[in-house]
């Protein structure tokens, strides 16, 4: 029995920190067309959508729902917020203070007591995130901002509980107005006004409470008149590490109608960037990277011009300068987008693929998708096997022998991302989420990882190319090759890059001695080959190829063609070409063959090696261009029966009029149009010209009697010309001055009916206007029947 080879792949966290690694694809389906939407919402639990219109209708679309659905049980009311963990467990909130509680479709009409108003109200994931587990314990709320104090309603409770107060927020003297201005599934942002004093003097009246961290914080907004100055939403204490520093630190965001702000919280005054200028701001959400909740962050912002966001994670930026893309290529569609929801699951990880969007026509979805970089990649270290070379990426396998290959994957890998063994691109389905493996088979291998939530897929370290198929033997028999006596030529077969072939040159059947590398130097005549193999037991045999050892002859110049050329004509010359041999025309050109289209002396030198330089050439003529002058128009009359010749010049050997080939120079023409004319010398180099034949008669010529009795002779009555002029008029009248008969055009002809009615034979007068006469013509024409 063969013992496997042993092959270890150690794998090294390496961070990817700067790159674009989040990417947003637009799904083509618009739901609730043309509706304007005010919020969109995702319950953590079944991951229903909850869509709150502007003129408070609530729609739901349940996982399994094609598309969004009216909410029957509050289609009588006005809703003004909702939120909710399940399609089974929804809270709506209508004005001025009354929460509808939805428990598997029962509905409970809840009040607090002694409020008189709620601004807007958020769940509150105590059970999911341990920063807030310090104020009610492990559990779920509801948080109600009303017009003094956040009022707490716990998950299956539905009688409310005492007002909230975070410390270092005073007893209220007057109307805080709290209200929530961002909840996510990580924290919750609150805003309240009082006029008292705080540690931060010179802020204004708004401060602000975020519950993911321990302490109160009191955040200075930019000084600028209303509306700039009011916060329409906030994403606070967002953490991110600080490379300069090292280490966690906060940042604070928050929108107004004039742009995104960001500074830190630490303190009363800090630098604050701008970001956004100009824009109005809705909506603030994060969303993070889909499997490592402690290093991917990234930020998207509502406003009214579209969808921003953070293409590279927060993680690394020492400075307040974040980079916000547009979704330009959604942004047409989406126009003003109101409020971001995400979709949230939990698969060991947080993993958030689906963005929902509440925009002024309908809600839009949008799938998360992360480049390679996007996380903590994994790396190859060591490649290595006890007998072999440990830098030695590619091994070949010979016959039966097996590898074994063992991936050192990280534990806190395993549930995260699924292992994969491909071969030839073709995943191994036996080898799947195994980590130590034993290859039988030959074929290229490579080892993956792929992250669970998002698909994103990583080739780790190098491709481990284990194979034994034939060598692959460049040198080919292209033709025998000719050398000069005291000359050489050199073979030369690939060399992969792992130099793991091995070489034998043959010369007449019996190996040279020493001859071992991939290229080889012959010098005398015979027949050459190499046997090249990739395993010490076997080799292959490349095709033959024979080597001559020649003296120098004159070079013979071959002509394509051997007759006079036409102007514009080629003709080409050539000698046979010669491996090793270099050519000089007379010319300049350097080839064995060259094109002529010039009258000359064409000279050809050969050099080759050490045999010297012979020589030879070859006349070419090259007859003058034919220039045919420019045929001149020419008229005819046709109703006179005109005649023209159209005359060609003298002295050429044929004449083809029309296609019609002769020796006659002169050609007659009967009726107009366009006559073409070829002519060729004795040659047969030709040349072309077209004749324009053009009608007009300039007399006007009516005629004094017709008869229109149909037997085929002067039926019509023609005013000949007229040709030249398309504005002329006739007009006829019978004996009582009645008009009988007009047209217009440069061809009158009458056929002797007035009204499609043949008119009685006699005498009728005509009157003729035309610009080729200086006054109408007047003039009697009968018609005889």
């Amino acid at each position: 029995m063969k013992l496997p080879a042993l092959i270890t792949l150690l794998l090294l966290m390496v961070s990817s920190i700067g790159f674009s690694q989040l990417q947003l694809q637009l799904d083509p389906t618009a739901f609730l067309p043309g509706i304007e939407m005010g919020k969109v919402i995702v319950c953590k639990d079944d991951q229903s959508v909850w869509a709150l219109s502007a003129a408070g209708k609530v729609y739901v679309k349940r996982v399994t729902d094609p598309n969004f659905s009216l909410y029957a049980p509050m289609s009588t009311q006005v809703v003004t917020d909702l939120d909710g963990y399940s399609y089974d467990e929804m809270y709506f909130l209508t004005a001025p203070a009354t929460i509808y509680y939805f428990k598997n479709q029962v509905s409970t009409n809840m009040g607090l007591s002694g409020v008189t108003k709620i601004n807007n109200i958020a769940i509150v994931y105590g059970s999911q995130n341990s920063t807030l587990t310090g104020y009610f314990g492990n559990r779920d709320w509801l948080a109600a901002a009303t017009s003094t104090d956040i009022h707490p309603v716990f998950r299956n409770d539905i009688t409310g509980s005492t007002p909230y107060r975070p410390a270092g927020v005073p007893v209220p003297t007057g109307n805080f107005d709290w209200r929530i201005t961002n909840s996510g599934f990580k924290s919750i942002d609150f805003q309240f006004k009082h006029q008292s004093t705080d540690p931060c003097a010179g802020a204004t009246s708004h401060q602000y409470y975020n519950m993911i961290g321990s302490n109160y914080k009191t955040t200075r907004l930019p000084e600028a008149p209303s509306p700039n100055d009011v916060v329409t939403c906030t994403y606070f204490e967002a953490p991110f590490n600080h490379l300069k520093n090292g280490g966690t630190t906060l940042i604070n965001f928050w929108g107004t109608m004039d742009g995104l702000y960001a500074m830190s919280p630490d303190g009363c005054a800090g630098d604050e960037s701008k970001l956004l200028g100009g824009k109005a701001i809705y909506d603030i959400e994060e969303i993070y990277g889909m499997h490592d909740v402690m290093n991917d962050k990234f930020v998207l912002v509502a406003t009214n011009e579209g969808l921003f966001y953070s293409p590279s994670r927060l993680f690394g930026n020492q400075k307040f300068d974040f980079q916000f893309t547009n979704l330009v290529s959604a942004n047409a569609a989406l126009g003003k987008v109101l409020s971001i929801a995400t979709e949230i699951k939990e698969e060991n990880d947080l993993c958030q693929k689906v963005i929902w969007l509440a925009t002024a026509t309908g809600i839009r979805k949008l799938t998360v998708n992360m480049t390679s970089d996007s996380f903590a990649k994994p790396d190859m270290l060591k490649f290595y096997e006890p007998s072999l070379n440990p830098q030695i990426t590619i091994y070949r396998m010979c016959k039966d022998r097996e590898i074994r290959i063992t991936a050192n994957v990280p534990s806190d890998y395993l549930g995260k991302y699924q292992i994969s063994w491909l071969k030839n691109n073709v995943e191994v389905m036996d080898l799947k989420d195994k980590a130590d493996v034993v290859i039988k088979e030959y074929g290229d291998y490579e080892f993956r990882l792929t992250e669970i939530c998002s698909g994103a897929s990583t080739r780790i370290g190098n491709i481990f190319l284990l194979k034994a198929d034939d060598p692959e033997i460049t040198f080919k028999n292209n033709g025998d090759i000719n050398i000069c006596a005291g000359g050489s030529t050199t073979f030369t077969t690939k060399k992969p890059a792992d130099n793991s072939y091995n070489y034998q040159w043959v010369r007449n059947g019996v190996d040279i001695d020493n001859e071992t590398n991939n290229t080889f130097k012959a010098t005398l005549p015979g027949v050459y080959k190499v046997k090249v193999g990739n395993c010490m037991e076997t080799f292959f045999e490349s095709e033959e190829v024979r080597v001559n050892v020649a003296d120098m002859d004159i070079p013979v110049i071959t002509r394509s063609n051997n007759k006079s050329l036409c102007f514009g004509e080629t003709v080409n010359l050539s000698i046979p070409a010669v491996n090793g041999a270099t050519y000089k025309w007379s010319s300049g050109e350097t080839t064995s063959a060259i094109d002529v289209k010039k009258t000359g002396n064409y000279r050809v030198e050969v050099k080759m090696g050490t045999c010297g330089v012979v020589s030879e050439y070859v006349n070419v003529t090259v007859a003058d261009e034919i220039v045919l002058d420019k045929a001149p128009e020419v008229k005819i009359c046709v109703m006179r029966q005109d005649q023209v010749k159209l005359t060609a010049a003298d002295g050429y050997a044929f004449y083809t009029w029309n296609g019609q080939r002769g020796t006659d120079s002169v050609f007659t023409a009967t009726q107009p149009g366009q006559y073409t004319l070829e002519i060729e010398d004795l040659n047969g180099c030709k040349a072309n010209t077209v004749y324009v034949v053009l009608s007009y008669c300039p007399v006007l010529a009516p005629p004094n009697a017709f008869s229109p009795n149909g037997d085929g002779t002067n039926d019509l009555w023609v005013v000949e010309g007229l040709e030249a002029d398309p504005d002329a008029t006739i007009v006829v009248y019978n004996r009582f001055g009645v008009q009988v008969f007009s047209t217009k055009g440069a061809k009158p002809v009458w056929d002797g009916r007035s009204h499609n009615v043949e008119v009685p034979a006699g005498v009728y007068y005509y009157v003729v206007t035309s610009k080729n006469v200086s006054k109408p013509l007047k003039g009697a024409v009968s018609v005889i029947r």
